[in-house]
Order: C-alpha cells, then structure tokens, then sequence
C-alpha cells in the first residue's frame, strides 16, 4: 500500500486511486474538520505540503477568508456574498436573523454577517489532474440549525483568492 506522512493528517494511504483523509483542528475554541483530496496515483507531495503550510497559522487563514467574503469579489458578475446575505434574510425568521447577528438592528450588512460566520470545514485539493488548481476551501456558515447553505472562499497556495461562491 502507497503511504504518505503529512502534518496534521499523519499517515494516509492511496485507496482506488484517491488519497483522502480528515482530521480536525481547533480555531478560535471551535473543532473544525479538515480534509485532504487528491486523485492520482502519485501524491503531490511538494504541492501538498505548500498548502498543508498555510495551517500552520490557523487564525490568519481564517482572517485571509473573512478579508475575501468582505471584499465582495464577483464571478461570471455575481456577488455570491450578496446572495448569500439576501437569502439569509428571505429564508430565515426574525428570530433566527436575531440569533445570527445577535442584534435586531438594521441593516444587516456583509461586515455583521462576516462577524457571524463560524468556519465549518477546511478542505485542501493538492493535485492538479483535472486541470484545477491546487486549492484551499474554506466552508463558513452562521449555524446548521439555520441553513444547509454554506459561504465557500477558495484560495490558491499563495493565499490569492480563487473565488467565493455559495454551495448547498
């Protein structure tokens, strides 16, 4: 069986041509999963462990993903961060509003939700078969008791951000 060491995942193996693992971290005294992906039969290693690299400071990863969803960034002339906080106010009661932003005041702006994301999941995609690039994804969410949609910012191995998109 192929092997490969790595920080914060120890020993993972190739198994039907997929290395994936998870592992959790803690941030700001909150566990968050991480998981790694990769699909190729030889482990990316030096990419891998650039992207392995950014953990190592786990506050200012999520500070790099809080300054991306703040930036308001567009794809295809979407601002999915927009979106996001639109359908956070058309799907949840003004209760649930109350308990994410802790606040009744108006507006509820992208700089409150920012402040009432929790940081879900870490995913980290070294390789580069498919044509993508060797990526990060960070999952936010202001709690799963108020929505299954998740504010996703994507960043490359030198922190760029790739995009920030919503995901169900």
């Amino acid at each position: 069986m192929t092997t490969q060491e790595l920080p914060v995942f120890g020993v993972v193996s190739l198994v039907d041509g997929e290395w994936f693992s998870e592992s959790t971290v803690e941030i700001g005294g909150r566990e968050v999963e991480v998981d790694l992906n990769a699909t190729t039969e030889t482990f990316p290693t030096t990419t891998a462990l650039a992207l392995l690299k950014m953990l190592e400071d786990l506050e200012m990863l999520d500070s790099q993903g809080r300054r991306a969803i703040l930036s308001r960034p567009k794809q295809e002339g979407i601002c999915w961060v927009d979106a996001y906080l639109d359908h956070l106010v058309t799907e949840c009661s003004s209760s649930e509003l109350k308990a994410i932003f802790k606040s009744e005041a108006a507006p509820i702006t992208v700089e409150k939700l920012v402040k009432a994301l929790q940081l879900e999941r870490i995913g980290v995609y070294p390789d580069m078969l498919t044509g993508a690039i060797p990526h990060i994804v960070m999952d936010y969410t202001p709690g799963v008791e108020f929505t299954d949609s998740l504010l996703v910012v994507k960043l490359d191995r030198n922190s760029g951000v790739l995009e920030v998109v919503t995901e169900s």
